[in-house]
Protein backbone atom coordinates (compact mmCIF):
# COMPACT_ATOMS: atom_id res chain seq x y z
CA UNK A 1 0.00 0.00 0.00
CA UNK A 2 1.29 3.47 -0.84
CA UNK A 3 1.35 5.32 2.45
CA UNK A 4 1.57 9.08 2.50
CA UNK A 5 1.95 10.96 5.75
CA UNK A 6 3.96 13.36 7.86
CA UNK A 7 7.66 12.45 7.74
CA UNK A 8 9.69 12.85 10.92
CA UNK A 9 13.32 13.96 11.26
CA UNK A 10 14.62 10.43 10.69
CA UNK A 11 12.40 9.74 7.71
CA UNK A 12 9.86 7.81 9.75
CA UNK A 13 6.13 8.39 9.56
CA UNK A 14 4.95 10.70 12.31
CA UNK A 15 1.57 10.99 13.99
CA UNK A 16 -0.16 14.36 13.69
CA UNK A 17 -2.37 13.89 16.76
CA UNK A 18 -1.15 13.42 20.32
CA UNK A 19 0.51 10.01 20.49
CA UNK A 20 0.08 8.07 23.72
CA UNK A 21 1.07 4.61 24.91
CA UNK A 22 -2.37 3.81 26.23
CA UNK A 23 -3.76 0.54 27.52
CA UNK A 24 -6.19 -1.66 25.67
CA UNK A 25 -9.58 0.06 25.75
CA UNK A 26 -12.06 -1.75 27.93
CA UNK A 27 -14.81 -3.56 26.04
CA UNK A 28 -18.35 -2.23 26.14
CA UNK A 29 -21.71 -2.97 24.58
CA UNK A 30 -24.16 -0.21 23.65
CA UNK A 31 -27.09 0.16 21.25
CA UNK A 32 -26.78 1.87 17.88
CA UNK A 33 -29.27 4.04 15.98
CA UNK A 34 -30.76 0.96 14.30
CA UNK A 35 -31.35 -0.90 17.56
CA UNK A 36 -28.35 -3.24 17.16
CA UNK A 37 -26.15 -4.23 20.06
CA UNK A 38 -22.60 -3.07 19.29
CA UNK A 39 -19.49 -4.14 21.23
CA UNK A 40 -16.00 -2.75 20.86
CA UNK A 41 -14.66 -6.30 20.59
CA UNK A 42 -16.67 -6.72 17.39
CA UNK A 43 -14.06 -4.56 15.66
CA UNK A 44 -10.88 -6.24 16.86
CA UNK A 45 -8.38 -6.05 14.00
CA UNK A 46 -9.70 -2.70 12.77
CA UNK A 47 -8.37 0.74 13.51
CA UNK A 48 -11.20 2.24 15.58
CA UNK A 49 -12.00 5.92 16.01
CA UNK A 50 -14.06 6.69 19.12
CA UNK A 51 -15.76 10.08 19.37
CA UNK A 52 -18.18 11.51 21.96
CA UNK A 53 -21.23 13.53 20.90
CA UNK A 54 -24.77 14.45 21.86
CA UNK A 55 -27.58 15.10 19.43
CA UNK A 56 -28.70 18.46 20.85
CA UNK A 57 -25.27 20.04 20.39
CA UNK A 58 -25.65 22.83 17.83
CA UNK A 59 -22.01 23.44 16.91
CA UNK A 60 -19.07 21.28 18.03
CA UNK A 61 -20.59 17.82 17.54
CA UNK A 62 -21.94 18.59 14.05
CA UNK A 63 -18.53 19.96 13.03
CA UNK A 64 -16.57 16.96 14.31
CA UNK A 65 -19.12 14.54 12.83
CA UNK A 66 -18.92 16.17 9.41
CA UNK A 67 -15.12 16.29 9.62
CA UNK A 68 -15.04 12.58 10.40
CA UNK A 69 -17.29 12.01 7.41
CA UNK A 70 -14.65 13.76 5.31
CA UNK A 71 -12.04 11.42 6.79
CA UNK A 72 -14.11 8.46 5.59
CA UNK A 73 -14.39 9.97 2.12
CA UNK A 74 -10.63 10.47 1.90
CA UNK A 75 -9.88 6.94 3.08
CA UNK A 76 -12.20 5.42 0.48
CA UNK A 77 -11.59 1.66 0.16
CA UNK A 78 -9.22 1.80 3.14
CA UNK A 79 -12.33 2.14 5.34
CA UNK A 80 -12.60 -1.65 5.06
CA UNK A 81 -10.11 -1.78 7.92
CA UNK A 82 -11.45 1.19 9.88
CA UNK A 83 -14.45 1.63 12.18
CA UNK A 84 -15.93 4.86 13.55
CA UNK A 85 -18.00 4.88 16.75
CA UNK A 86 -19.83 7.96 18.08
CA UNK A 87 -20.89 7.60 21.71
CA UNK A 88 -23.54 9.77 23.33
CA UNK A 89 -22.77 11.77 26.46
CA UNK A 90 -26.50 12.43 26.92
CA UNK A 91 -28.00 8.92 26.99
CA UNK A 92 -31.14 10.01 28.83
CA UNK A 93 -32.13 12.15 25.84
CA UNK A 94 -30.37 10.45 22.93
CA UNK A 95 -32.80 7.71 21.99
CA UNK A 96 -32.29 5.40 19.03
CA UNK A 97 -34.56 7.59 16.94
CA UNK A 98 -32.72 10.80 17.82
CA UNK A 99 -29.34 9.27 17.12
CA UNK A 100 -30.59 8.05 13.75
CA UNK A 101 -31.94 11.50 12.87
CA UNK A 102 -28.62 13.09 13.89
CA UNK A 103 -26.60 10.69 11.72
CA UNK A 104 -28.89 11.18 8.76
CA UNK A 105 -28.86 14.96 9.12
CA UNK A 106 -25.07 14.98 8.87
CA UNK A 107 -24.86 12.40 6.10
CA UNK A 108 -23.04 9.65 7.99
CA UNK A 109 -23.91 6.02 8.67
CA UNK A 110 -21.45 4.62 11.19
CA UNK A 111 -22.72 3.42 14.60
CA UNK A 112 -24.01 6.15 16.91
CA UNK A 113 -24.29 4.55 20.32
CA UNK A 114 -26.16 5.05 23.55
CA UNK A 115 -27.18 2.97 26.54
CA UNK A 116 -28.35 3.31 30.09
CA UNK A 117 -26.74 6.02 32.18
CA UNK A 118 -24.82 3.36 34.13
CA UNK A 119 -23.54 1.71 30.94
CA UNK A 120 -22.58 5.04 29.46
CA UNK A 121 -20.74 6.26 32.55
CA UNK A 122 -18.50 3.19 32.45
CA UNK A 123 -17.53 4.01 28.87
CA UNK A 124 -16.88 7.68 29.66
CA UNK A 125 -14.68 6.67 32.57
CA UNK A 126 -12.85 4.15 30.40
CA UNK A 127 -11.85 6.98 28.05
CA UNK A 128 -11.37 9.66 30.72
CA UNK A 129 -14.22 11.78 29.38
CA UNK A 130 -15.71 14.25 31.85
CA UNK A 131 -19.44 14.84 31.43
CA UNK A 132 -21.29 17.57 33.32
CA UNK A 133 -25.03 18.04 33.52
CA UNK A 134 -26.33 21.43 34.68
CA UNK A 135 -29.97 21.68 35.67
CA UNK A 136 -31.90 24.75 34.53
CA UNK A 137 -34.48 26.36 36.79
CA UNK A 138 -37.72 28.01 35.69
CA UNK A 139 -35.86 31.28 35.06
CA UNK A 140 -33.46 29.65 32.62
CA UNK A 141 -30.51 29.75 35.01
CA UNK A 142 -28.18 26.80 35.59
CA UNK A 143 -28.03 26.10 39.31
CA UNK A 144 -26.92 22.54 39.96
CA UNK A 145 -24.26 20.39 38.34
CA UNK A 146 -23.62 16.66 38.25
CA UNK A 147 -20.50 15.18 36.72
CA UNK A 148 -18.45 12.01 36.41
CA UNK A 149 -15.13 13.81 36.95
CA UNK A 150 -13.51 11.08 39.09
CA UNK A 151 -11.76 10.05 35.83
CA UNK A 152 -10.31 6.70 37.03
CA UNK A 153 -8.88 5.92 33.59
CA UNK A 154 -5.89 8.15 34.15
CA UNK A 155 -6.07 9.64 30.68
CA UNK A 156 -4.81 13.08 31.70
CA UNK A 157 -4.66 14.17 28.09
CA UNK A 158 -8.39 14.87 28.14
CA UNK A 159 -8.49 17.05 31.24
CA UNK A 160 -8.27 20.39 29.41
CA UNK A 161 -9.98 19.46 26.16
CA UNK A 162 -13.50 20.77 26.66
CA UNK A 163 -12.71 23.61 24.21
CA UNK A 164 -15.67 25.66 25.29
CA UNK A 165 -18.05 22.78 24.73
CA UNK A 166 -20.02 23.74 27.78
CA UNK A 167 -23.67 24.42 27.21
CA UNK A 168 -23.67 27.63 29.20
CA UNK A 169 -22.51 29.32 25.98
CA UNK A 170 -26.00 29.52 24.53
CA UNK A 171 -26.84 25.98 23.53
CA UNK A 172 -30.59 25.69 23.10
CA UNK A 173 -31.94 22.28 24.03
CA UNK A 174 -35.63 22.91 23.47
CA UNK A 175 -38.51 22.27 25.79
CA UNK A 176 -37.97 18.53 26.37
CA UNK A 177 -35.01 18.88 28.73
CA UNK A 178 -34.40 20.88 31.88
CA UNK A 179 -30.64 20.46 31.83
CA UNK A 180 -27.64 21.26 29.67
CA UNK A 181 -24.63 19.07 28.94
CA UNK A 182 -20.92 19.84 28.79
CA UNK A 183 -18.18 17.31 28.07
CA UNK A 184 -14.55 16.85 27.10
CA UNK A 185 -14.29 17.31 23.34
CA UNK A 186 -11.94 14.45 22.58
CA UNK A 187 -11.51 11.71 19.98
CA UNK A 188 -9.44 8.55 20.39
CA UNK A 189 -7.89 6.42 17.68
CA UNK A 190 -7.28 2.79 18.67
CA UNK A 191 -4.84 0.52 16.88
CA UNK A 192 -5.71 -2.94 15.56
CA UNK A 193 -5.12 -4.40 19.03
CA UNK A 194 -7.49 -1.77 20.49
CA UNK A 195 -4.77 0.08 22.39
CA UNK A 196 -5.39 3.81 22.85
CA UNK A 197 -2.77 5.35 20.56
CA UNK A 198 -3.83 8.81 19.38
CA UNK A 199 -5.88 11.62 20.92
CA UNK A 200 -7.38 14.53 19.02
CA UNK A 201 -8.92 17.33 21.11
CA UNK A 202 -11.31 20.11 20.21
CA UNK A 203 -13.11 20.66 16.92
CA UNK A 204 -10.47 22.42 14.83
CA UNK A 205 -8.59 19.34 13.63
CA UNK A 206 -8.02 18.88 9.92
CA UNK A 207 -9.39 15.68 8.31
CA UNK A 208 -6.19 15.14 6.28
CA UNK A 209 -4.15 14.90 9.49
CA UNK A 210 -6.50 12.35 11.03
CA UNK A 211 -6.31 10.36 7.77
CA UNK A 212 -2.53 10.40 8.14
CA UNK A 213 -2.72 8.91 11.65
CA UNK A 214 -5.22 6.24 10.64
CA UNK A 215 -3.06 5.19 7.69
CA UNK A 216 0.00 4.83 9.91
CA UNK A 217 -1.94 2.56 12.28
CA UNK A 218 -3.30 0.56 9.32
CA UNK A 219 0.27 -0.02 8.16
CA UNK A 220 1.40 -1.48 11.50
CA UNK A 221 1.56 -5.20 12.06
CA UNK A 222 -1.16 -6.41 14.38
Amino acid sequence: MLLSGCIGDEGTLKFEGTAISGPVAGDFTLTDQDGNQVSLRDYSGDVVVVMFIFTRCPNVCPVTTQNLGEVADQLGDEMDGVTFLSISVDPEYDTQERLKAFAQKHGVDWPHLSGTLEESEKVWENFGVVVEKSFIDSHGEENQTENNSDNPSGENDTDDSSDGHEDGDGHDHGEEANYSVGHSTVMFILDRGQHKRIIWSGDSWVPEKVVNDIRILLSENH
